[in-house]
């Protein structure tokens, strides 16, 4: 979807109003024109430090990183280290994007419960506990902004509700990370996008982690 503004003058700015791709700041535009530098050089190293100690400090989180992909590829790569984990979880959704979550951990056949609201429907914090408790769920998996709808769904009371009840949190913050301070203290692995609310350009899948990653 486009929108059109002072047509009149023959210089009208397009804005896109859709999912993305996302405005591209001056200071971003400038550092894509500079020359490229080695990834095997002691500069790129540096600079690959500096960025994921400034995000652990930005989200309050122990560990990020930085994988070569996109949003899809950061949830893919949080749902094979949940399927790791092992135990049964549940993923919440209230929209495309909670959906999409769903169908990602089906095709890695993870054991969990996929509970869909109507689109746009607030998540019930009773009847996720409730649903904890009966299914001896371990962890969740939720989308933090349901891009689809608007709704920004309760991270702090979810993750608390989690932490109440022995349960890891899972949270996809690809539209919320950069757009919102959201706290990532209390979850177990979030997932982000450079393209997405951080503003930059496509191409960094970005993992915020306070668990150990396992290896295959």
């Amino acid at each position: 979807m486009r929108s059109h503004f002072n047509i009149s003058t023959m210089n009208a700015q397009t804005v896109n109003v859709s999912t993305g791709p996302v405005h591209i700041s001056k200071q971003v535009l400038q550092a894509l024109a500079s020359a490229p530098m080695s990834h095997r050089s002691q500069e790129f190293q540096k600079l690959h430090y500096n960025t994921t100690e400034f995000l652990c400090e930005q989200f309050n989180v122990q560990k990020t990183y930085l994988l070569t992909g996109s949003g899809t590829a950061a949830n893919e790569a949080m749902i094979w280290q949940i399927k790791l984990l092992q135990g049964k979880g549940l993923i919440l959704s209230n929209g495309e994007f909670g959906s999409r979550l769903i169908e990602q951990a089906s095709r890695t056949s993870l054991q969990f419960i996929g509970h869909k609201y109507i689109c746009g429907q607030p998540f019930d914090l009773c009847e996720i506990e409730n649903n904890i408790h009966q299914n001896g769920v371990r962890w969740m998996l939720f989308c933090h902004c349901e891009t689809s709808t608007g709704v920004v769904n309760n991270l702090d009371n979810i993750s608390e509700l989690c932490r109440r009840n022995g349960c890891l949190c899972f949270v996809d913050c690809m539209s919320t990370a950069g757009a919102q301070p959201p706290d990532l203290s209390g979850i177990a692995m979030a997932t982000a996008s450079s393209g997405k609310g951080l503003a930059s350009i496509p191409g960094l899948a970005i993992i915020f982690s306070n668990i150990e990653m396992i290896e295959c």
